[in-house]
């Protein structure tokens, strides 16, 4: 990522909209400080990308399930979420399952919230969401308090969920899986920054989760021979 020509033209974007600010009438005082934290969250940002890669190359010795529980913590700590999961959706039907969460640690969540609120719901439950997700869009949504009434504002918001970033992840042959990333505290927009991180991670865990299945069936295979 750091190698990207389009991720670095996302960091000049933002120190030119940040100067363009101060001209307009903001404390120039306080551009070096500003610019300063812009540089120092994309350097966390590649550090995550850099380490998630390192976790998923390693995924078939340190285990599928561990390394997805150590891959959320990573995201969880750059991205500054409040919760994180990666659901299951099988493929012959049935409810998503939780694989894997992290939960910061916030003043009065509770150790049930790990689950996540889309463990156990079946996907025609909610069409508006898991149906834009199942067709492989990732879907971002600010403000949950801002959707229309329905099965989907209902549930999230029941489980405290404030903004929702949903990413699908598609793996040839195996199971379907869902990365949502939430905020519990207070509504949030995802920067470009953010969501380019987002987009790399799903490839790159959709040719790990891909990788583990193919291993998994050749595994079985030499079993019964």
């Amino acid at each position: 990522m750091s190698n990207s020509g389009s991720y670095d033209s996302l960091i000049q974007d933002e120190l030119d909209a940040l100067w363009i600010r101060s001209e307009e009438g903001l404390d120039s005082r306080g551009w070096p400080a500003a610019a300063r934290r812009i540089l120092q969250k994309h350097l966390r940002l590649d550090r995550a990308l850099s380490e998630v890669s390192l976790l998923l190359l390693g995924a078939e010795r340190a285990g599928m399930e561990e390394t997805l529980s150590r891959m959320l913590a990573v995201l969880g700590k750059a991205l500054d979420l409040d919760r994180a999961v990666v659901y299951r959706i099988p493929r012959g039907g049935g409810p998503l399952c939780r694989r894997a969460s992290f939960l910061a640690e916030l003043v009065g969540v509770r150790p049930a919230l790990e689950a996540g609120p889309l463990d156990g719901v079946s996907p025609g439950s909610l069409p508006s969401l898991l149906g834009r997700t199942s067709a492989g869009e990732m879907l971002s949504l600010p403000s949950i308090a801002a959707l229309p009434p329905g099965p989907e504002r209902t549930l999230l918001h029941g489980h405290g969920v404030i903004s929702l970033l949903a990413i699908p992840l598609v793996a040839e042959g195996a199971d379907g899986h869902l990365l949502c990333f939430e905020s519990l505290t207070a509504e949030r927009s995802w920067l470009r920054s953010e969501v380019e991180l987002c987009c790399t991670v799903r490839n790159l865990l959709s040719g790990a989760l891909e990788r583990h299945f193919v291993l998994e069936a050749l595994s079985r295979s030499q079993r019964l021979s």
